[in-house]
């Protein structure tokens, strides 16, 4: 299937093993043709030309990821990681307003909600089953 992204990365990181960078890099082009938001994709292709120290191409597709799928964090982890190898604060303090702003729900917050929720749930599964144990006590037994 074209449209899978992770058959297309596979291919690309088989030819690049092999040492045939050009062609892993018409792999990723084509994969991107064909599934645009295979944020793997990005990801994948860009750390190819980290590799091979294309720092301003690895850096183009990993934007050009955020772009397209924005809300992937592994491509905003993947940029900040080239940015603070590259010694770039300035980019690293950009991408973290960027994601600050992508990623501004409160997490914890909901997540405490969440677990809250889920504790009060078992809490009254637990009291449910304790009633059903006390009823089947009080039923008469089929020996009386």
């Amino acid at each position: 299937d074209p449209k899978h992204g992770a058959c297309w990365v596979a291919y690309a990181v088989l030819e690049e093993k092999k040492g045939n960078l050009d062609k892993a890099r018409v792999i990723y082009q084509q994969g991107l043709k064909y599934d645009p938001k295979h944020a793997a994709l990005y990801r994948s292709y860009a750390a190819l030309e980290e590799r091979d120290q294309r720092w301003q191409r690895a850096r183009e597709l990993l934007r050009r990821g955020m772009e397209v799928v924005p809300n992937e964090a592994k491509l905003y982890h993947s940029a900040a990681l080239l940015e603070a190898k590259l010694g770039n604060i300035q980019g690293l303090a950009e991408l973290n307003k960027i994601a600050a702003v992508r990623f501004s729900q409160d997490i914890p917050s909901r997540t405490g909600e969440e677990y809250l929720e889920r504790v009060e749930a078992l809490e009254q599964n637990a009291l449910n089953t304790e009633l059903n144990e006390l009823n089947a006590d009080e039923l008469p037994s089929e020996s009386s």
